[in-house]
C-alpha cells in the first residue's frame, strides 16, 4: 500500500463519522427547538384541560347547592362560602360514562347536550314571559337573553344563572379543543342534565303556582 491510498482509507473510514457529527451539530438547535415547542403545546393542552376542569367542578358544587337550597340566594351563597369544591369527585360523574364510551362525533354530543339545555331554558322562559307584551317573543331568542329575563324575574336565582351561562361558555371552549380525558367531558354532562332537571322542575313548580293562583282568583 502506498502512501496515497493509506491517507485514502484513513479518510474513508472517519468520513462517516465526522459526517455524523456534523449532521448532528446542525440538527441540534432545530431539534431542541422543536422539543421546546411540542413542550409547550403539550403544556397549554394539559393546562387548558385543568382549567376546563375546575369550572366544571365549580358548575357541579353550585348544582348541588342548587338542588338543595333551591332559589334562595342568601342560603345558597353561604353554603358556597362555607364549603369546598372538593366534595365533587369523579365519582359524582361516573355514570356518565355512557354517553362519552360512545365512538362518535363529539361535536354531534355537544350539539345535542346544549339543544336540551337550550329547550329547557326556553321552556321555562316562555312560560313566565306568557303574558309580559315586553318580553321577546322571537323564535331565535339566545340563551344570554333569557337566562338574564328569568333571573330579573326572581325565577332563577344569581348562581344558577351563573352556571347555565358557564356551561354554554365551555361549550365553546370545548368545540374549539380536543380534550384527551373522558372524564372531563363526563362532568360536563353531568353539569347538564342536572341543569336540565332543574330547569323542568322550576317550570313545573311555577306552572303549579299560578295555576293554583288562577284558580283561586
Amino acid at each position: 500500500m502506498n502512501w496515497m491510498e493509506f491517507i485514502s482509507s484513513i479518510v474513508k473510514s472517519i468520513i462517516w463519522p465526522v459526517a455524523i457529527i456534523i449532521l448532528v451539530f446542525k440538527l441540534k438547535q432545530p431539534v431542541s427547538n422543536l422539543i421546546s415547542t411540542l413542550a409547550k403545546i403539550k403544556y397549554k393542552d394539559w393546562e387548558f384541560e385543568f382549567t376546563i376542569d375546575q369550572k366544571l367542578d365549580k358548575i357541579s358544587f353550585q348544582l348541588n347547592k342548587e338542588n338543595q337550597y333551591g332559589t334562595d340566594d342568601q342560603n345558597l351563597k353561604d353554603s358556597l362560602n362555607l364549603e369546598s369544591n372538593s366534595e365533587i369527585t369523579e365519582e359524582t360523574h361516573s355514570h356518565y360514562n355512557e354517553k362519552t364510551s360512545i365512538k362518535g362525533d363529539n361535536d354531534l354530543l355537544l350539539k345535542m347536550e346544549m339543544i336540551r339545555l337550550y329547550g329547557a331554558v326556553k321552556n321555562l322562559y316562555e312560560k313566565v314571559s306568557e303574558k309580559d307584551d315586553a318580553a321577546d317573543k322571537s323564535q331565535g331568542i339566545g340563551m344570554l337573553y333569557m337566562v338574564d329575563y328569568l333571573k330579573r324575574h326572581k325565577i332563577l336565582n344569581d348562581s344558577f344563572a351563573e352556571s347555565l351561562l358557564d356551561i354554554m361558555n365551555i361549550v365553546h371552549d370545548l368545540e374549539k379543543s380536543h380534550i384527551s380525558q373522558s372524564y372531563i367531558m363526563n362532568k360536563f354532562f353531568w353539569n347538564v342534565d342536572k341543569s336540565v332537571k332543574r330547569l323542568m322542575e322550576i317550570t313545573s313548580n311555577y306552572v303549579a303556582e299560578n295555576t293554583a293562583g288562577e284558580t283561586s282568583n
